[in-house]
């Protein structure tokens, strides 16, 4: 922590619509949350820095599933092993969890400090949560409630088990989101793989939301808070599409889009930096 803020390491995915037929890393059908069906689109899976006055694009990579346009194999210019062009090629098969840990660990390896990172649910495994504790990086996330993901140790195993056991006797704070009123408690737990973690369990009136701090010395209040702010990669997404070309990429071959998206996330951060020096003037 730096001045009393948190310094964030963010890791989200955006789903950008292409519908040329030959564009490759494309696929057919990837869920997109904007519209509600599957599209044919680019999986782009990002690592965002944030604190108080900037934000930051660090690094990126496309995910390509079973539903590809073109094979890996059919892909237009065949590089050499040993270039970061192949390097890059070879990403796309892996899994999301996969790529955001390899773009956590080059962050890292750069000497980028941060607090915390932020990831949502689909990053909430166990697994992926101790494979950034190991690379020193404690996790705020929020939890999906499946009970095949996780189970905690003790009597009670499930989120929704440890929340009935706890509910009528802990101390329930109150807070506001938007329109939205609610209450939260917070509790220590042990987990198979993670140890000791802070759950906040957070109802609604209508809905359980459950968050997990791998670091156990935070107040739940300040877990929330944390959180929140992992909405400032939405932001990031948006300003872009809207002012750096974000998704408007006119290109079929494979390293003409990653260039392109590099170019545009390089502009972004050249416009963060000089308003981040602005600021300290």
């Amino acid at each position: 922590m730096k001045n009393g803020e948190h310094r964030l390491l963010i890791i989200d995915d955006t789903v950008e619509s292409k519908r040329g037929k030959y564009i490759e890393g494309s696929c057919k059908y990837i869920w997109s949350n904007k519209e509600h069906r599957s599209i044919n689109a680019l999986n782009i899976v990002s690592l965002n820095y944030a604190d108080s006055h900037s934000t930051f694009q660090l690094d990126f990579s496309i995910k390509m599933n079973g539903s590809n346009r073109k094979d890996i194999s059919e892909f237009t210019n065949k590089l050499h092993h040993r270039s970061n062009a192949y390097q890059r090629k070879s990403e796309i098969t892996k899994g999301k969890n996969i790529l955001a840990i390899e773009m956590l660990q080059r962050a890292l390896d750069n000497g980028v400090d941060a607090d915390y990172l932020l990831v949502d649910s689909w990053y909430a495994k166990p697994n992926f949560i101790h494979q950034a504790n190991e690379l020193g990086m404690p996790v705020i996330a929020r939890l999906p409630n499946n009970k095949l993901i996780w189970n905690f140790k003790g009597k009670h195993k499930t989120m929704n088990a440890i929340y009935d056991s706890m509910k009528n006797y802990r101390h329930k704070s109150s807070g506001k989101h938007g329109k939205i009123s609610y209450k939260y408690f917070d509790a220590i737990v042990e987990h198979a793989v993670l140890g000791k973690v802070k759950l906040v369990f957070l109802h609604t009136g209508k809905e359980l939301l459950v968050f997990i701090s791998s670091d156990i010395t935070i107040a739940g209040k300040e877990i929330l808070a944390t959180y929140k702010k992992r909405w400032n990669i939405e932001q990031g997404y948006k300003d872009l599409r809207n002012l750096f070309g974000f998704g408007k990429e006119e290109n079929r071959i494979y390293e003409s889009l990653i260039a392109k998206i590099t170019l545009s996330m390089f502009a972004y951060n050249i416009v963060s930096y000089s308003t981040r020096m602005f600021f300290f003037l």
